[in-house]
């Protein structure tokens, strides 16, 4: 009798520990806004079209000395102190245009089993305006050691 104890619960023991765990879903990040605009210094800030993550404050803060070298747009932003701990900003650069009114979008982010999906796009592209620009659009997300890819 004890043998057979033995082996029924050796049996269960084996069969709970074979699940398989349950598949990664996909889900939508929700990024808190940072900042959007326009770069007015006709490439003076020598920040050439990039989609980059930040992941320190020394990046952060020469991102933003950098981008403030014509004018002062970190003013605009919802905040300039970002705690790294806890979160990434994800900032996105267009090219240099020669009129106004384009934009650069971070449209959706897409937390992956193996990495995060940002999409970007350009939901206004331009008008008749004699005004070099460059487009920004600057967030944050939770911090994560996915890698980040944008499309």
């Amino acid at each position: 009798m004890k043998k057979t104890m033995y082996c029924v619960c050796f049996m269960v023991l084996w069969a709970c520990s074979n699940e398989e765990p349950l598949p990664f879903e996909p889900q939508v990040l929700v990024p808190t806004f940072i900042g959007q605009g326009n770069l007015y210094g006709a490439g003076i800030e020598n920040i050439y079209a990039t989609n980059t993550v930040i992941t320190d404050t020394t990046a952060w803060e020469a991102l933003l000395l950098q981008m403030n070298t014509h004018n002062n747009v970190s003013n605009a932003f919802t905040t300039t102190s970002i705690d790294f701990s806890a979160v990434l900003v994800v900032a996105v650069f267009d090219h240099i245009h020669s009129t106004g009114g384009w934009s650069i979008d971070i449209t959706g982010i897409m937390e992956q089993e193996t990495e995060i999906i940002v999409t970007v796009a350009q939901l206004a592209t331009g008008d008749a305006t004699l005004v070099i620009t460059q487009p920004f659009h600057i967030v944050t997300i939770p911090k994560s050691n996915k890698p980040v890819l944008f499309e």
